[in-house]
């Protein structure tokens, strides 16, 4: 093979293989929400990338796949194209004929090991994990096509994987789950405010209707006997003292059996001068 088609086969199989890692990382950071959203909106792409989401397994099967036959052509192909050109290079420089095959190959699978981490892996991976939605949408139509092309292969492979992972007691999964609980959703709104997409007051907001969500009547409830509460002939100064010694703005009014009859907000009792109070009782002010 000339070293011209040898070296435009490696650069194929370095731009497939960044193509494969891009898109599968893509797919596994894209918001599901978020697609959805796009697709809902018509934005292009974003319903071929909605169908990927919805078999990742084998999407992520199909990533696999190219990734391992870009690399297998690429360490076919390129290393010993590149090495028996420096191999000519060599030996015009007087090396030790024991030590041109030795360096040469050393040197090819350098470079050939480089352009493949940097180029076909570590660029395309971090593109795609920096807008993984807007990655998602622009690989997903080529990528589903070339997984539907080998989809029986890639079924094949994906039973056979999954297999394992019944034999060792894991059901496997073909989408991911995009589920939270109340301590995720509260690292996000954190991330949020941190980012600067939600005002602090707003996340404070949804943190409280979160935690609020958890609870129930019971749990927010006061017990009868432990209600410091007066009853309804108490004297409005019995009511102020009661409201600043528990710090509450409302004071319970009960009758002689303890039934709830209303509450005294503290704002009524002080409304009045000295002169008024005398003689007045709570169940003259209080509400129901």
């Amino acid at each position: 093979m000339s070293p011209l088609l040898a070296g435009l086969i490696a650069i194929a199989s370095i731009v497939a293989n960044a193509f494969f890692v891009a898109s599968e990382f893509a797919l596994l950071a894209a918001r599901r929400s978020r697609i959805e959203q796009f697709a809902a909106d018509g934005r292009r792409g974003a319903r071929s990338a909605q169908k990927a989401l919805r078999e990742l397994t084998l999407m992520l099967a199909g990533a696999q796949f190219g990734i391992t036959a870009a690399t297998i052509v690429l360490g076919a192909v390129a290393e010993p194209a590149l090495a028996g050109v420096l191999e000519g290079w060599f030996e015009g420089l007087n090396v030790p004929e024991g030590l041109v095959h030795p360096v040469a190959f050393a040197i090819a699978l350098a470079v050939v090991v480089f352009a493949h981490m940097v180029i076909g892996e570590m660029a395309p991976k971090s593109w795609a994990i920096t807008d993984p939605e807007r990655s998602a949408m622009l690989l997903a139509r080529p990528f589903r096509a070339f997984t539907l092309a080998f989809r029986p292969f890639l079924v094949l492979l994906n039973n056979a994987a999954n297999g394992l992972l019944r034999l060792v007691g894991v059901t496997p999964q073909d989408e991911r789950s995009m589920q939270a609980g109340p301590a995720e959703l509260a690292v996000l709104l954190v991330e949020s405010v941190e980012l600067g997409k939600i005002e602090a007051d707003e996340a404070d907001m949804i943190e409280s209707a979160i935690r609020l969500s958890g609870l129930t009547a019971s749990s927010a409830m006061v017990p009868r006997h432990a209600v410091d509460a007066v009853v309804g002939g108490a004297d409005l100064d019995t009511i102020e003292e009661r409201a600043v010694a528990n710090r509450r703005s409302r004071v319970v009014v009960t009758n002689e059996m303890g039934v709830a009859l209303g509450v005294v907000h503290i704002r009524d009792v002080l409304s009045l001068e000295t002169s008024e109070r005398r003689g007045r009782r709570a169940d003259e002010l209080m509400y129901s």
